[in-house]
């Protein structure tokens, strides 16, 4: 058996010494402690495995991975990240949706892939009271939830786990958009234009046609953004901020979402006149009732979006109801119906990559499959 022995230093505080003969070493062994517990705890680990060093460490490792469960190892993850909006959103997202289910009591030491992929699955999203069950989750949000889980995992590699069971659960993206584009002549984008309740909506409806924004980038422009040729008239907006869930994170997400968008005259004359007696630092677009925050989508569509929709599908002229970011698509769709380069067009509305471009333009274009089918009679 182990022995334990208590050494009192000169400046009278205490060490403790757990001696043995290790037999796997085959050799007299010990090591010193500050803390009483932990030279208990190693004694009793080597009592009870034949005073061996290795079956100890296994055995005690063995024991911890009992008792720490999946929602232990996030909570540890997550108390170590700094105090920061995004942090606040991971809490957020994991008290509402790992804690309390399955996955979260579940021992690391009993921890499978499997276990990961059924709550993935079961995830959930656009909860409401008019709608408890929701809808299944998009592949973007379990992509966060589960980055989130799979970090905290990682971090118990080599000391509860032997490598990350959630490595490699989540898959591939969706082949297809939860969402499918709603396909808008020029004649309709203009229509939701000039059927907008007031002269501050039909400028957000319009700048978002005519430059393919995406809405966090719009609410956040500042009049510092907009620049004007004196000889022209012609504004450019310089895009280098942005907010996502209604929360500011600065710079845009890439490098190729930072880009200058210039408009036309027509355009460049209305906002140059709404941008007037606004200092460089103001909001472009604020809160209708607070004029130094940002515009809620959803204070938006409450107050315009959904009205108009809904007044302009009972009269026909809509036949299907587009999102806010269809004008995005739309914008998209009609640069490329005419003729402009889709490089040009990739720069224009800051895609990282081309192949997003033209993939939108194939999802909401049928022009080419019209004019397929008329190639041949038969």
């Amino acid at each position: 058996m182990a022995s334990l022995t208590t050494h009192t230093r000169k400046d009278g505080t205490r060490s403790y010494y757990v001696k043995w003969y290790d037999r796997e070493l085959r050799k007299d062994t010990s090591q010193s402690f500050r803390d009483r517990g932990k030279a208990e705890t190693l004694k009793l680990y080597l009592d009870a495995n034949q005073n061996t060093l290795s079956l100890a460490r296994q055995a005690k490792k063995q024991a911890d991975s009992a008792g720490y469960t999946v929602w232990d190892a996030v909570q540890e993850y997550l108390d170590d990240l700094k105090d920061t909006d995004t942090s606040r959103k991971y809490r957020r997202d994991m008290d509402r949706h790992l804690r309390g289910t399955e996955l979260a009591g579940i021992a690391l030491s009993e921890l499978e892939p499997k276990a990961i992929a059924t709550w993935l699955d079961g995830l959930r999203s656009n909860i409401t009271k008019a709608s408890p069950e929701g809808e299944p989750a998009a592949w973007k949000t379990k992509s966060n939830r589960h980055a989130v889980v799979s970090s905290a995992l990682k971090r118990q590699v080599g000391k509860r786990l032997k490598e990350n069971p959630a490595f490699g659960v989540l898959g591939k993206r969706d082949e297809l958009p939860t969402h499918e584009p709603v396909d808008l002549s020029l004649e309709q984008l203009r229509t939701l234009r000039e059927r907008a309740q007031t002269p501050f909506f039909r400028l957000i409806i319009w700048t978002l046609t005519v430059t393919g924004m995406r809405w966090g980038e719009l609410v956040e422009l500042r009049r510092k953004d907009l620049h004007r040729d004196p000889d022209t008239g012609q504004v450019t907006i310089r895009i280098r901020r942005a907010i996502k869930n209604n929360k500011r994170i600065g710079l845009t997400k890439t490098m190729m979402s930072r880009r200058d968008v210039p408009l036309d005259l027509e355009l460049s004359r209305a906002l140059w006149a709404h941008a007037e007696g606004l200092r460089g630092n103001d909001l472009i677009f604020p809160d209708t009732d607070a004029p130094a925050q940002q515009l809620y989508n959803g204070t938006f569509h409450k107050q315009c979006w959904q009205p108009l929709m809904h007044q302009l599908e009972s009269e026909g002229v809509l036949m299907e109801r587009p999102w806010v970011h269809d004008l995005r698509h739309n914008h998209i769709a009609h640069l490329l119906r005419k003729g402009v380069r889709p490089n040009v067009v990739q720069k224009r509305v800051g895609h990282e990559r081309l192949e997003y471009t033209l993939r939108i333009y194939d999802m909401i274009s049928m022009e080419d499959d019209q004019s397929a089918a008329l190639v041949v009679t038969w």
